[in-house]
């Protein structure tokens, strides 16, 4: 799998440069949605089906360049999210496990014991997810659960954005919005 760089003006062909990244086919490896920039490191955490057999890769590119920084394998299954928190990035599998921006190496993982996570992404030093018991924020740079907030009744995923240190979560009919102070 190449990254390609495009020129804007016309979208002729800049770059193309091998990312080292498994090929792919749409039953095994999902890479929609999986790329993201964020403040000057291009990010790839693609999805899996069930088949799994390429859960938890993490990869870092250097966007201007295209070469690649680094690529983990981290202990997550069934990829759902990561996010960035200055020099930390976090990602979710069955739990949340963090890496080192600029190296890879890892950080912490949390073994929460808290169910099935749904990673909502990162605000003001803290990682954010939401599970069968409630909304937790945890440390960026320690993966310490700082909160949780106890949420019943209701079912089925959860939708999440901040906007000005606010968080702002929804699922089964109900909204919530946060004040999240700063780590």
């Amino acid at each position: 799998m190449n990254l390609l760089a495009l020129d804007h003006a016309d979208g002729d062909t800049l770059r193309s440069k091998p990312s080292g990244l498994p090929q792919t086919n749409s039953q095994v490896l999902m890479y929609e949605g999986s790329f993201r920039l964020s403040d000057g490191t291009l990010f790839c955490f693609p999805g899996t089906d069930a088949n799994g057999s390429t859960s938890g890769l993490l990869a870092a590119f250097d966007p201007v360049t295209g070469r690649s920084l680094w690529s983990v394998r981290t202990a997550a299954r069934g990829n759902r999210g990561y996010d960035r928190s200055g020099a930390t990035v976090c990602c979710l599998g069955t739990v949340p496990h963090a890496v080192d921006v600029r190296t890879g190496a890892a950080r912490w993982a949390t073994d929460s014991g808290l169910g099935g996570l749904q990673f909502l992404g990162a605000v003001h030093g803290l990682f954010l997810a939401a599970g069968p018991k409630g909304l937790y924020g945890f440390h960026a740079d320690s993966g310490k659960q700082v909160w949780h907030h106890p949420v019943s009744g209701g079912a089925g995923s959860w939708s999440a954005f901040s906007v000005d240190g606010r968080l702002f979560t929804g699922c089964s009919g109900k909204l919530i919005c946060f004040s999240v102070p700063k780590a």
